[in-house]
Order: structure tokens, then C-alpha cells, then sequence
């Protein structure tokens, strides 16, 4: 199974989030239980373990609440995927 962090604070009203979601929840479905991907807000990226992701994908919309966590995210994304 692929894993993948999808980093961002989740809105409702960024388009873009909204259609990022519904993309990824048709193709994990698509995938039949090959692909899975889990949103994590940018304050928990601060900290979360990113090893168990096979891949991480960084939204768009700022400000983001923890540039720290989104930097972290694309750090860890940029030296181990």
C-alpha cells in the first residue's frame, strides 16, 4: 500500500483543498486498497513521523499556521522521497 501525507490546514473554502480531497478519495477508492492518504495539518507536521509515508504532498493556501511544520514537511519530502 502506498501512504501518503497530504500537508495542509484543511478549509472548506480553499477550492483548492476541496478539490484535492475529492481527487484523492476517488482514486483511493479507484486503487482498491493500494493507495491511502491522510491530511496532516501544518502544526502537526511539526512533529509527525513522515517515515511512514511512502510520499508527501504539500497543499497549497498561506498562510499556513505552522510555516515551520509545512517546511518540515517539504524538507523531509525533498531528502528521502
Amino acid at each position: 500500500m502506498t501512504h501518503i501525507a497530504v500537508v495542509g490546514d484543511y478549509s472548506d473554502s480553499v477550492t483548492a483543498h476541496v478539490a484535492i480531497n475529492a481527487s484523492l478519495t476517488q482514486l483511493t477508492a479507484a486503487a482498491e486498497g493500494r493507495l491511502s492518504h491522510e491530511w496532516v495539518p501544518t502544526p502537526d507536521a511539526e512533529t509527525v513521523d513522515f517515515e511512514v509515508f511512502d510520499g508527501v504532498w504539500c497543499t497549497p493556501a498561506s498562510p499556513y499556521a505552522s510555516e515551520r511544520g509545512a517546511l518540515r514537511a517539504i524538507t523531509h519530502a525533498r531528502a528521502h522521497h
